[in-house]
């Protein structure tokens, strides 16, 4: 099984009913999930070699003769077959597309299915922006995981306009060695710095820190976010005046708390299907972090956006709020209590409504949501 409550971090633990349970992995890292099995080993993935890769690894049933079979450093996806004796790795990098193999049992590649040499060539000859990952050190004293995607031809005598991106729900990852793109790099090639920071609450550093966000959700994660703005003000190339932020879901309720609670620090913020108060939300999700309504209503009202609109600034923040109506996740409720909100104290927003889209805004809209956000940036960052 996997547990992580005996020590702090997910790892492997063997045992019979009613039996103690044995360790077979340990260390300050975790086990992101089993694999497979046979009889002489177990299969499991895990962030050993850094929080922001996984890597495939093997263990014996008595916790010996762990072995290493994906070596590149960045994310691996492995599918296996029955009895382990194959498993298809889809590998990349932020520096590299990357390739999809089969491998047998001891890691060694059967056949290459998928190279990428098409993209990466692409990416070359196009001088796409990559993402470079830094640790930073809040007022606090937490330290963070970030990456940063700089524009192309970044000259550090300029200053330029950064938008933070960030989705910051309770065990997630946004900040990982993989290859991903999506309209905030597009902006990396308009002269603007992309950001991601990882907060407190966030996943795959240890129970303490993911768990520290419980009952208060929204608190310490936009305080890692405001901290995130505020050490990007203070580097020499950042033009403190033209700070943008946005999420999606979770990261939209982010993007509303930070824009509400930020005092003028944000020029722009874009919150997609946003999570606006947690009465709102499936209780399955929400119980399981902020408890019972009725044993912790504050975890459910101090930190929801609809109870913080009147610490929005609107003389000094555009904010953008984008929902769809058919959204079965993020119910549309939540959109339509927000508007209410700013609307009674005569704050000033823009809004972009899809009709019949869900969550994604697919079928119809997923690329029209883009362009959308894209432009607004543009025009407002």
């Amino acid at each position: 099984i996997m547990q992580e409550t005996a020590t702090g971090w997910m790892h492997l633990y063997l045992g019979e009913p009613g039996e103690p349970l044995r360790a077979l992995t340990e260390g300050r890292w975790e086990v992101t999930g089993i694999v497979g099995a046979d009889d002489r080993a177990v299969y499991y993935t895990s962030t050993e070699r850094s929080p922001l890769e996984r890597n495939l690894y093997t263990v014996d049933y008595k916790g010996r003769h762990k072995r290493l079979l994906t070596p590149d450093k960045g994310f691996h996806t492995i599918a296996p077959s029955a009895g382990m004796r194959y498993y298809i790795s889809t590998f990349s990098s932020a520096d590299d597309p990357g390739r999809v193999e089969i491998c047998d049992a001891r890691g060694r590649t059967v056949r290459t299915v998928a190279d990428n040499a098409a993209l990466r060539r692409l990416a070359d000859s196009i001088r796409l922006p990559r993402k470079e990952f830094f640790t930073f050190t809040t007022e606090r004293g937490d330290t963070l995981n970030a990456y940063i995607v700089k524009p192309r031809g970044f000259d550090a005598s300029q200053r330029y306009p950064v938008l933070l991106t960030q989705y910051s729900g309770p065990g997630s990852q946004t900040v990982q060695n993989r290859w991903k793109l999506d309209w905030e790099d597009v902006l990396a090639q308009r002269g603007y710095v992309v950001v991601a920071t990882d907060g407190r609450g966030t996943g795959y550093r240890g129970e303490a820190f993911k768990k520290s966000t419980y009952g208060q959700l929204g608190r310490l994660e936009v305080e890692d976010q405001l901290s995130t703005a505020r050490y990007m003000a203070a580097q020499p190339w950042i033009d403190a005046e033209r700070i943008g932020i946005y999420g999606w879901s979770y990261g939209g309720f982010m993007a509303l708390g930070c824009a509400f609670r930020g005092e003028g620090l944000f020029k722009m913020a874009i919150a997609v299907a946003p999570v606006t108060s947690w009465r709102y939300y499936d209780s399955i999700y929400t119980e399981n972090f902020n408890g019972l309504p009725e044993d912790h209503p504050k975890g459910y009202d101090d930190n929801s956006p609809v109870n913080l609109a009147h610490l929005f600034r609107d003389d000094s923040t555009r904010l953008l709020i984008v929902h769809g109506t058919a959204d079965d996740n993020v119910h549309f409720q939540n959109t339509m209590e927000m508007v209410r909100a700013l609307n009674k104290l005569g704050k000033q927003y823009d809004m972009m409504v899809y009709p019949d889209q869900n969550h994604s805004m697919m079928p119809d809209d997923m690329i029209h949501v883009r362009e959308k956000m894209l432009r607004y940036t543009l025009e407002n960052l």
